[in-house]
């Protein structure tokens, strides 16, 4: 009797300040903060601070701080709890943190600040948070990319607005010559060029000055203001230049002739999928057409007969790696029967383990330098999903892992490891078809706004692909992408053929429509 009091004592202290003080210590993510599906914070590569900053649990970042937690620690991206509350849109936390003096001008890894985060969310109210408690409003990155410049590649008017009211300078340029404007143009944000455009008249250095990206006519400084229609001439005549020269504006996209399937089969409610699709990384360059080429697949999944209800996607800032982590581990588990197909399809950077050869996705906060801590191993993916109950899981990489380019990055100054991929043992009830081998590169199709290997695993998929039988099995998908794929890299003078795992896999009877 006496040892159910004492359990039940227990738990009721853990709920108390000294019982999350003592669950803090020994590292118990379920005494200090219950998860709420949005951060794991165990094994992470985030700290107990960072992530419940992340997660906007003000009362807990509190009693973490009363407790002892060093507030500007870093986790493994070299990110604050300033850092992660900016980029999460908590207002509450970034208050409580500023308050007790939190750096406002901490660095990440990456040389990312809490304002570039807030920039790069399109957060106008952090952002004036951030600048109101004395945030450095030029403060540059590792590209040399000040916020303004971020706010002007991504597009947000608001936040570039809230930047060039509080001063900051619109001629800094990046690390290979670009300035805010070069890439407001370039992007085809007028309205933040216009911004910049008017400040230029202001401030002392004559901007936009000629980048890399966009050779533009560089307006002299002077204080009279600017009318709307001398605005507009000069970004058409600049955006004009600049597509003369190759480099401005790229036109939008078509729509592909994958984009949307051509059949339609009968709905399996046993069915589920994770779409995956990462396109502008934190802090990495993009992976390009990605976020295209999940959108499709989802499309075509769909037409597979996998209800929408059944399909999770995961876009952009919100492919983290505890998103990915927990509709991998715990979704899946907890939703497939023994009677289910599942689906999994990433579109993204891929990049190998210089040590190991070990094989990793590499989410949308992920570090090529901490891959341990913040990206997926691939022999993780597989064994997780053949963990399944489901009768059968297919999974799809459009990504590569040779750190050569690509869809593929590596750690700074570390050279690609061709040939030295380990290759992942997928087996039992998991096939996986994947963009390329080991020691080549994952390509984009730009005249189809798709991955190489994604346009044409949905044209197969359309019917290109179909057996004698007029079915399309994985094996006969995977004879048509072989040679559709290497024949198409050929001819763009690079070499890309598919894989098939398990070897062998191709005459199992395996039917996708």
């Amino acid at each position: 009797m006496r040892s159910r009091w004492i359990v039940v004592l227990f738990l009721l202290a853990s709920c108390s300040p000294a019982g999350q003080a003592y669950g803090r210590r020994r590292r118990v993510v379920a005494r200090t903060a219950p998860v709420d599906a949005t951060l794991v914070c165990e094994g992470s590569g985030y700290t107990m601070l960072t992530c419940t900053a992340a997660q906007g649990r003000v009362r807990i970042v509190r009693n973490l701080l009363n407790t002892g937690s060093p507030i500007n620690e870093r986790d493994a991206m070299g990110a604050t709890a300033l850092h992660w509350a900016s980029r999460n849109r908590r207002d509450d936390v970034v208050q409580v943190l500023l308050n007790r003096h939190a750096d406002v001008n901490a660095k990440n890894r990456l040389g990312g600040t809490p304002l570039h985060w807030a920039a790069k969310q399109g957060d106008a109210q952090t952002a004036q948070l951030l600048l109101s408690h004395g945030a450095a409003i030029n403060a540059v990155n590792n590209t040399n990319w000040t916020p303004l410049m971020i706010a002007a590649n991504t597009g947000d008017s608001t936040v570039a607005k809230v930047l060039i009211d509080h001063g900051a300078q619109v001629g800094v340029k990046g690390s290979k010559g670009e300035t805010a404007w070069d890439l407001a143009i370039a992007n085809g944000h007028r309205d933040i060029a216009a911004m910049i455009l008017r400040a230029s008249r202001t401030q002392l250095a004559p901007v936009p000055a000629s980048g890399s990206i966009v050779s533009a006519p560089a307006p002299k400084p002077q204080a009279d203001s600017v009318d709307k229609a001398e605005v507009e001439k000069m970004i058409a005549d600049a955006v004009k230049k600049a597509q003369a020269n190759g480099a401005g504006a790229p036109p939008p996209l078509k729509a592909s002739d994958v984009d949307k399937p051509t059949y339609a089969s009968k709905e399996n409610a046993d069915n589920f999928a994770l779409v995956i699709g990462i396109e502008k990384y934190s802090d990495i360059p993009e992976a390009e057409y990605a976020e295209r080429d999940a959108a499709a697949v989802r499309d075509h999944l769909v037409a597979l007969g996998y209800p929408e209800r059944n399909i999770v996607s995961l876009l952009g800032s919100k492919a983290t790696k505890t998103g990915i982590v927990k509709n991998i581990e715990t979704w899946l588990p907890n939703n497939v029967t023994d009677k289910s197909t599942v689906f999994v399809y990433y579109s993204g950077h891929g990049a190998p383990d210089v040590k190991t050869g070990q094989s990793y996705l590499v989410p949308w906060d992920g570090d090529p330098e901490f891959l341990d801590d913040t990206a997926y191993p691939t022999k993780r993916l597989y064994e997780k999903l053949n963990e399944l109950k489901a009768k059968r899981v297919i999974v799809a990489l459009d990504s590569c892992f040779s750190g050569a380019g690509g869809r593929s990055v590596l750690a700074k100054g570390v050279r690609p490891l061709v040939n030295k991929i380990e290759a992942d043992a997928v087996e039992g009830k998991t096939i996986a078809l994947s963009a390329a081998g080991g020691d080549q590169v994952s390509r984009a199709y730009q005249e189809q706004g798709h991955g190489l290997f994604t346009y044409y695993l949905l044209r197969g998929l359309n019917g290109e692909a179909k057996n004698r039988s007029g079915e399309v099995t994985v094996g006969s998908l995977y004879g048509y992408l072989r040679t559709h794929v290497a024949d198409a890299a050929r001819r763009a003078n690079g070499d890309q053929t598919p894989q098939l795992l398990p070897a062998g896999a191709e005459k199992e009877p395996v039917r996708l429509r």
